[in-house]
């Protein structure tokens, strides 16, 4: 038996993994969603100015990427983009959201919205920290 460790493994690489983990996982998580959603705001030219992916998993919503292009900033796309989500995730039956930030990112932003910081990696990247924020969204 031989230990590989591969720099940049191709996707096959990662999915094989990721898939002995899901077929482990599957007896103890059956019938438990597991579903990604996207909301998004196309402009004129028809291409996205900005978008919001989350994925619901059990009764939690996991914010994914949040982004709003440059030329859109301070309009309210971010806050109706979550908002939105949020909304969904609640119809759905989820209680709480969770997302991860780093502190050049929107940690700012996540708080006006509710977020509470639950844990800080320091110094995650050079001169940076993560943030990993919950809201309770439930009704």
């Amino acid at each position: 038996m031989k230990i590989v460790l591969t720099v940049n493994p191709g996707e096959d690489a990662i999915s094989e993994i990721r898939e002995g983990l899901r077929d482990f996982n599957r007896p103890f998580l059956e019938g438990v969603r597991d579903d990604d959603v996207i909301c998004y705001v196309n402009g004129s030219d028809g291409q996205k100015i900005a978008g919001i992916v989350g994925r619901i998993r059990g009764k939690w919503l996991s914010i994914e990427y949040l982004w709003v292009a440059e030329s859109q900033k301070g309009k309210g796309l971010g806050s109706e983009l979550l908002a939105t989500l949020e909304s969904y995730a609640r119809d759905q039956g989820c209680h709480s959201s969770i997302l991860k930030t780093a502190s050049f990112q929107a940690e700012p932003f996540y708080k006006k919205h509710g977020y509470r910081t639950k844990m800080v990696l320091d110094n995650y990247f050079d001169h940076a920290d993560v943030y990993y924020m919950t809201k309770h969204i439930e009704h």
